[in-house]
């Protein structure tokens, strides 16, 4: 059953607990515009289901949210080590490749070695790397045994780079829009997005080739 505050990864919807909010009227009502147009296609003429084909099939799901979202805005929280984080460390570097994971998901866990990798080659000045983690929860703590299972996950794929744990002004800057991870934000200097939000893993080679097109969006 799906309830307010989920997350969808690797195939299913998990709990959120930092999520004030929830998706389950739009998914409620795609599932009912479906069977509309489903039941439509049963009773049509055969002249007239070519029209009706589009309706049948729900736009994908998308970042709830995004379209309306320019920029990272303020936040305060706390990385794995303990450090205080601000939006100030987008501008360490011209573009900051923010991924969003969990400890829970298989396919955000397959790319970090790739991403640890990257993130090691990259100029500082040019390229970064932040990862927030969408369930460990900064008023838990470094004691919380996810926190703790985060920390040894970024050991083991090397993924050696800043990973923030989710406060709220965390949530309300950048993952109130987040339906699925791995999702991945580009941001300038300034924390304004550059491109679209990318949904899903993808290769070493794939996420070179983005973050190649990504600098070259970002102006000086």
């Amino acid at each position: 059953e799906v309830t307010e505050g989920m997350l969808y990864s690797n195939g299913e919807f998990k709990e959120n607990p930092a999520a004030p909010g929830a998706r389950v009227d739009e998914l409620e009502n795609r599932v009912s515009a479906t069977e509309d147009a489903v039941l439509a296609l049963m009773q049509a003429d055969a002249g007239d289901i070519g029209t009706l084909v589009s309706a049948a099939v729900p736009t994908p799901l998308r970042p709830y949210g995004t379209a309306a979202m320019s920029a990272i805005a303020p936040f305060t929280t706390t990385d794995l080590n303990g450090e205080t984080v601000t939006e100030e460390i987008f501008g360490r570097a011209k573009l900051t490749m923010v991924n969003i994971w969990g400890t829970y998901c298989t396919p955000c866990l397959s790319e970090m070695p790739s991403l640890g990798k990257l993130a090691q080659e990259a100029d500082p000045a040019e390229f970064q790397l932040v990862g927030v983690l969408a369930d460990v929860m900064e008023a838990a703590g470094p004691e919380d045994e996810t926190w703790a299972k985060a920390i040894s996950l970024v050991e083991e794929t090397g993924a050696a780079y800043t990973h923030l744990t989710q406060s709220e002004s965390l949530y309300y800057a950048a993952l109130q829009g987040v339906s699925a991870v791995p999702t991945t934000y580009f941001v300038n200097a300034k924390g304004e997005l550059v491109g679209e939000p990318v949904v899903g893993s993808r290769s070493e080679e794939a996420w070179r080739e983005t973050i190649a097109e990504r600098l070259a969006m970002v102006t000086e």
